[in-house]
């Protein structure tokens, strides 16, 4: 019993947040596929052009999604929005790279060119891709703002007086 309140004492805070970040994150995968399917298997685009393309797609709507109601509480304002949105940035990109690193593999290396694998592979990257990015934008993006909010003074800490 001990291991399960020392677990939930240690992540417990990060669960509705972790939820959030589903629902947005799962928003995000229903564009990317959307894009990628119908470029890929109805065009003819390359695999890992086609899975860039609805990448990108998800990495917008997972931006504001994850600004404006995951992290919202957490977000940066005014100069800080420029380093935030650059963080954002490169880690979905470094998301990507897992993701298309093992599209590649399974469509390139292995030859497995049909459309379940194409979707199988897309799906086990996006979930590889999910918990780093989950980790990389509590860590490095959403960090509070710190730097845009006036220190708090003396006053601020006093407990208020019941009348």
């Amino acid at each position: 019993m001990s291991l399960i309140r020392d677990l939930y004492d240690r992540f417990g805070h990060i669960g509705a947040e972790g939820l959030k970040f589903l629902v947005v994150g799962g928003a995000g995968f229903v564009v990317q596929m959307g894009i990628q399917d119908p470029l890929h298997m109805g065009m003819g685009v390359g695999a890992i052009t086609a899975q860039t393309i609805g990448t990108i797609g998800g990495i917008i709507l997972t931006f504001f999604g994850n600004r404006y109601w995951t992290y919202r509480a957490k977000r940066s304002h005014g100069k800080e929005f420029i380093r935030e949105t650059w963080q954002f940035l490169l880690w979905a990109v470094i998301g990507w790279i897992i993701q298309a690193g093992l599209q590649a593999a399974v469509t390139y290396g292995l030859g497995m060119t049909d459309g379940i694998s194409y979707n199988v592979a897309t799906m086990f990257g996006i979930a590889i891709a999910t918990v780093f990015r989950f980790w990389a934008y509590r860590t490095f993006v959403f960090t509070g703002g710190k730097e845009d909010l006036p220190p708090v003074t003396a006053e601020q800490l006093e407990p208020e007086q019941a009348a």
